[in-house]
């Protein structure tokens, strides 16, 4: 019988701090372990979004102390927003780096398999919903570690955070992709921002406009990552560039249509000569008509061959009377053909 637990949330509005010591670095989750994470990132997204709430950006550094506690109470055996270095929420976060921290938040949850159901185990528990809707937060990390070793055989952590004026830009709800290159962009500034203005290549930036939170963008054709640069500027003080990405793929239907475009390659169906080949001919047939014509003159020469060797058999005629008469016990073998038949 699998055993989950959710049991605690912890959420705190914290003065400007800054950095302090120096946490152990977690490795870097294998590629199933980043699917699972980012999952969980775009869930809790949409959910914030059908609330009316903003989405939250995704952080390097909130990735990675989420996924060092996670470990962390794995290998430990606990189950706590305190780690084993004695250390609260707060203080992991300024020491992994993540530094001018206003509010930060964590949700923890073990036994869960599956990202949906950790959400949704997170969103029947007061505390954990409380933290997940927080509007005093711009950033999310998440952590996962499966340890067949620990209690519980998987492990989460949730760590929201806002930092002092960072105003971060959010491509399509935070999805790790997309297929089209319309997007849609949520900028925070609201209350610092007087005017924006967009890139895609931080060169060639759309008009300056009024700031405004929502906004559609179109980012470069083609495929691959694409990021998004939005700079921000208050009224009097120092501009502010904030960037996202978000990767560009085909979609699925544009995969077939190259299969359907081949038939251009596929003009190498030309390439079957035989079968133009053949058509070809038919056409003309009307001056393959000549070769017929040198098929005569090759009758004619037989024609002309006839006569000469009618002139050695008058000559040969009597000198083979008797040789034919030898000849049949030859001309018996010469019918082997005939009995192949």
């Amino acid at each position: 019988m699998r055993v989950f637990r959710t049991l605690y949330a912890i959420s705190l509005l914290l003065p400007c701090a800054t950095q302090s010591g120096f946490a152990q670095r977690s490795p870097i989750p294998s590629p199933p372990s980043k699917k699972l994470i980012q999952r969980v990132i775009e869930i809790t997204n949409r959910e914030r979004v059908k609330q009316g709430l903003a989405p939250l950006k995704r952080h390097d550094v909130l990735c990675e102390a989420a996924t060092w506690m996670a470990k962390d109470m794995a290998e430990n055996r606990y189950f706590a927003h305190q780690d084993k270095q004695g250390r609260t929420l707060g203080l992991r976060l300024q020491d992994f780096g993540y530094a001018r921290l206003k509010s930060v938040g964590e949700n923890i949850a073990a036994g869960q398999e599956e990202p949906k159901e950790v959400v949704a185990e997170w969103l029947k528990s007061p505390g954990h919903r409380a933290n997940l809707f927080g509007s005093t937060y711009r950033e999310i990390g998440v952590g996962y570690v499966a340890s067949p070793k620990g209690e519980y055989e998987s492990y989460w952590v949730q760590d929201f955070g806002m930092r002092s004026r960072i105003y971060p830009v959010v491509i399509n709800e935070e999805h790790a992709e997309t297929d089209t290159p319309k997007v849609h962009l949520y900028i925070y500034g609201e209350g610092w921002a007087e005017k924006m203005r967009v890139s895609n290549d931080k060169e060639h930036w759309s008009a300056w406009e009024p700031y405004k939170a929502e906004k559609e963008w179109e980012l470069e054709p083609g495929e691959g990552k694409r990021v998004v640069y939005v700079e921000l500027q208050p009224d009097g003080g120092d501009p502010q560039i904030s960037e996202d990405a978000i990767d560009l793929v085909a979609k699925e239907g544009a995969n077939t249509p190259p299969k359907t475009v081949s038939p251009n390659p596929v003009a190498p169906k030309p390439v079957k000569p035989m079968d133009t080949g053949d058509k070809e001919p038919k056409k003309q047939d009307p001056p393959p008509a000549e070769p017929p014509k040198r098929e005569e003159p090759k009758k004619e020469p037989p024609k002309k061959e006839e006569p000469p060797p009618a002139d050695p058999p008058k000559k040969d005629a009597p000198k083979k009377e008797e040789p034919p008469k030898k000849d049949p016990p030859k001309k018996d073998p010469g019918k082997e053909p005939v009995p192949d038949c």
